[in-house]
């Protein structure tokens, strides 16, 4: 997961944080951003948004661009097939922000599970 991370160009962090336990997060995201290499962008997409988490990481990651809270709403088209509606309308907040400082040490004692897509891009 380590060489993963590495070398991604551009990784994803959808709808994560949100479901880890605030006492992990930053840790959580220390493994991910300690990990990632000079230049990669992280996207983080998620609601509501750590501003305390990532404000201890802000000397590593610089905010490049960002959205403002929006809500949306989707098509329910198979409302109910599972014995229960689907979701018809959602938040989330939308940040990237660049990997820039390296002077970043991380104690990789506790393990965070990941999800890995193809080529240079990494959806958490």
């Amino acid at each position: 997961m380590k060489y993963k991370l590495e070398t991604a160009d551009i990784v994803f962090l959808v709808k994560a944080l949100s479901h880890i336990p605030h006492t992990h997060k930053l840790l959580a995201l220390q493994n991910i951003v300690g990990c990632l290499k000079m230049g990669a962008l992280l996207v983080y997409m998620d609601y509501p948004y750590p501003h305390s988490v990532f404000s201890l990481v802000s000397s590593h990651l610089k905010e490049v661009c960002k959205s403002r809270k929006e809500r949306y709403r989707l098509k329910s088209q198979y409302s109910g097939l599972f014995g229960c509606s689907n979701i018809a309308t959602c938040r989330a907040n939308v940040k990237v922000f660049e990997r820039y400082q390296r002077s970043f040490k991380i104690n990789y004692k506790k393990k965070v599970k990941f999800v890995i897509q193809p080529a240079n891009y990494l959806f958490l």
